[in-house]
């Protein structure tokens, strides 16, 4: 009896432990489940998708705001589950010489149910002198971790990188890790812990005919039910968002035109001649779901029209509805693309006014299950003034100051030392603003430009014009300016000086004035001629007397003598 009691408590014993030990084991499960460590490793450019190059032999992804590149990563590559992760990346910032600082290397990196802005992660560093300098290159391709400084909520999908707005500049990313490396607060799978064993210890022959105790020990217990938390719907967590994903449906749009005409590729924006023709070029990728009925709309503004038959669907002709109504281009899966391209032609010159116009063509494109997305780009035409050419024309007049002058001429006698006035009438006899007007005024030898003499329009300006010339301002359509300034006539000068003066502005060329005349007369006072009452009243009686007693007296020859003597 007594031995039956012992093996009773030895049973007793090892059921209560082994129920023990089962719950203390789910435990244990439950918790080496929860300290996760998930990671991507490494993720070459090789497996992005989106905007890719190769650069100095190595593969990888450009985000810029011009152009709207951007790349993602797709959940094939991924294979995460359901979680907040960290990022890092392999990426190159930087600038070269010419192009200044770059402190706006800014993107978006988003999942299908979080995102974060990335501000600029090198600040203004990354100068090298060459452009294309691939040593240079090379040692600013730098790692950099946890760029969204805070775990990235994950959910399924790919993850995309973007950038910010149109102004962000260029990041190119070579590699990037996405990873998990502490306790994921989000609920953890509990899995069902093993079912409490019912032991069933060796029987032994001699106990069999006791049933007694068996009561006691048959505890299918409620410790049992405990931990065994009906979780048995374990993937509740797992994101299973395949069909229905309405709200976290996501499409781009890129958008970029050519000078057809010219030959010119594919940019943002393009200049344009009256009359050429230029191709637009829309790409909209789908990304994280199927999207459904997708539409495009371009309604071209004033300054371009549309022509007929020119719109392709991946290269196939389609409707001409894409300006007027939408195009209808139907349903494209994840991680696909479709690019529409058609023409236009730029209206004839009278559409434009003088000057440069900027043609700005917004294209939009939505899908059942997305939102309605944009980008534009820009015709820039030119309409030159050129047709209407300007036109300046100088006179030049002169007075004589000194002997009491009024009428503006073109030639006057002078004698030395006398004052002479010069006006110069500049007219602008176009219909276009002359502007930056000058003239010069290159007085003659034997001429002294009198100090702060000239005017403008009756008001004393700088001196100058005799030397490189005055600025006399802008002069508007059909208007004329007049300059005034003094001379001397120099007491060396003789015979005739000639003067002229040149005008010009900055949308006309230079001209020359006709000449002016200035005839150098010689005062009687000036010659050196005896004069008096002695010189006649000697010499006059002899030189009669002489031609008398000669018979050489001719009246006519007395009279051109008398002549030639009193002039």
């Amino acid at each position: 009896m007594l031995k039956y009691k012992n093996m009773q408590k030895l049973y007793a014993t090892i059921l209560i432990g082994s129920i023990f030990l089962s719950i203390l084991g789910s435990f244990n499960f439950i918790f080496t489940a929860n300290a996760s460590s998930v990671d991507t490793g490494w993720i070459g450019a090789g497996s992005f998708v989106g905007n890719t190059d190769i650069k100095c032999g190595k593969k990888l992804a450009i985000v810029y705001g011009q152009g709207n590149r951007k790349f993602y990563i797709p959940e094939s590559v991924l294979r995460l589950p359901e979680g907040n992760y960290l990022i890092d990346i392999v990426a190159h910032y930087g600038f070269y010489d010419g192009t200044g600082p770059q402190t706006n290397e800014t993107m978006t990196v988003r999942t299908s149910v979080d995102f974060r802005n990335i501000s600029d992660l090198n600040g203004s560093g990354g100068r090298r002198k060459d452009r294309d300098n691939c040593e240079q290159i090379q040692k600013d391709i730098k790692t950099y971790t946890n760029i969204a400084g805070t775990p990235v909520k994950y959910a399924g999908g790919a993850i995309y990188f973007e950038p910010q707005s149109r102004d962000s500049q260029s990041i190119e990313i070579y590699k990037v890790r996405v990873y998990r490396i502490f306790d994921d607060p989000t609920p953890t799978p509990t899995p069902t812990p093993t079912p409490t064993p019912t032991p069933t210890p060796t029987p032994t022959p001699s106990f069999t005919p006791t049933p007694t105790p068996t009561p006691t020990v048959t505890p299918t217990p409620t410790p049992t039910s405990t931990p065994t938390l009906t979780p048995t719907t374990t993937p509740t967590p797992t994101p299973t968002y395949t069909p229905t994903p309405t709200p976290y449906a996501y499409l781009s749009i890129s958008k970029d035109v050519r000078n057809v005409s010219s030959g010119g590729g594919e940019s943002n924006s393009v200049y344009a001649q009256f009359g050429e023709t230029v191709e637009f070029s829309i790409r909209i990728y789908a990304y994280n779901y199927y999207l459904n009925n997708i539409r495009a709309y371009d309604y071209l503004p004033n300054g371009l029209r549309y022509i007929s038959g020119s719109t392709t669907i991946d290269g196939n002709y389609t409707s001409d509805g894409i300006t007027a109504g939408g195009l209808y281009i139907g349903g494209r899966s994840a991680g696909s693309s479709v690019l529409v391209r058609f023409r236009a032609q730029v209206e004839s010159e009278t559409f434009f006014s003088y000057g440069s116009t900027t043609i700005t063509n917004t294209a939009n494109a939505s899908a059942d299950n997305a939102s309605t997305v944009s980008d534009n780009a820009l015709v820039f035409v030119n309409r030159n003034q050129a047709a209407v050419s300007g036109n300046i024309t100088i006179q030049k007049f002169e007075r004589n100051v000194s002997k009491g002058d009024m009428q503006e001429k073109t030639s006057v006698s002078a004698a030395r030392g006398d004052t002479i006035e010069f006006i110069l009438r500049v007219r602008n006899s176009s219909s276009i603003t002359l502007n930056n007007v000058f003239v010069r005024d290159p007085l003659p030898s034997g001429l002294s430009y009198i100090s702060g003499t000239t005017s403008l329009n009756s008001i004393l300006i700088q001196n100058g014009i005799t030397d490189s010339g005055i600025n006399i301002g802008s002069v508007s359509p059909y208007q004329e300016a007049i300059v005034k300034l003094y001379a001397t006539v120099n007491s060396g000068a003789s015979g005739t000086l000639f003067n002229y003066v040149f005008a010009g502005a900055d949308n006309v060329s230079t001209v020359r004035s006709s000449d002016v005349a200035i005839v150098i007369g010689v005062v009687a006072g000036a010659l050196d001629i005896k004069t008096g009452a002695s010189f006649w009243g000697l010499y006059l009686p002899l030189i009669v007397a002489g031609f008398t007693a000669g018979g050489y007296f001719y009246r006519l020859k007395i009279k051109y003598l008398l002549e030639s003597v009193l002039v």
